[in-house]
């Protein structure tokens, strides 16, 4: 709506969905004719100085489905100041070769190619995981929990289940005052995913624990930490 009325008040401008990362600056682009009714933009075509790798878990190309963002070009960052674990980690070594350097920065968003080119954001790969086969993205869980009225912040994480294999753990902080029981959370979740999305352990607490810069920090609960109850 708001992309809509600015494109309504002036509608002599260029429009442009910009899409890119400090380590890399610009990745891609799309010129928005109009504004989508449903649904977001895609994040467009590769830039002219940019090369655009989709790879799938085995660093294979996709071609069709989702795959893992990586990108290459001039403007490459040569990696992270004072952490070579995390430059080792997120700027590879172009899977398509092994002749010469060519580094590539994995962006860890997840993306899908339509029949025309454009590139479409699908999420984050560190918000998907594998749940008795089947593949979740825990930020579509969290989103079905935050539709109820009484909660103000949800976390959902992966951890180990009894007797082996991963489960799904659901972290919410209540709004002041209220209360919720397990079972009525599980069927709210219920009404808008499938069963297997549902998660099989809820922690309900006043406050989640937040990083430096204020987001809820998903790696102290996945790490075993309460809440502030």
């Amino acid at each position: 709506p708001a992309l809509t009325d600015l494109m309504s008040k002036v509608p002599d401008a260029r429009y442009v969905n910009i899409y890119g990362a400090t380590e890399i600056n610009d990745v891609t682009a799309y010129d928005i004719k109009t504004a989508p009714r449903v649904g977001a933009l895609p994040i467009g075509y590769a830039c002219d100085h940019m090369e655009l790798l989709i790879l799938d878990d085995d660093n294979i190309p996709v071609t069709e489905g989702v795959g893992e963002l990586c990108a290459r070009g001039p403007t490459l960052a040569r990696g992270y100041w004072g952490d070579p674990e995390m430059t080792a980690l997120k700027f590879v070594q172009n899977p398509l070769h092994d002749t010469f350097r060519d580094p590539v920065y994995r962006t860890g968003d997840l993306v899908r190619r339509d029949a025309d080119g454009l590139v479409h954001y699908v999420g984050r790969r560190d918000a998907q995981v594998k749940i008795r086969g089947y593949r979740i993205n825990i930020r579509e869980v969290e989103d079905a929990i935050l539709t109820h009225a009484r909660i103000s912040e949800a976390a959902v994480v992966d951890g180990d289940a009894e007797g082996g294999g991963k489960m799904l753990k659901a972290f919410i902080a209540l709004k002041a005052g209220e209360t919720i029981q397990e079972r009525e959370m599980k069927r709210h979740i219920a009404q808008a995913l499938p069963n297997y999305m549902v998660p099989e352990a809820f922690v309900f607490a006043n406050d989640l624990p937040k990083t430096a810069t204020g987001k809820i920090d998903r790696v102290r609960l996945k790490a075993g930490e309460s809440p502030a109850e």
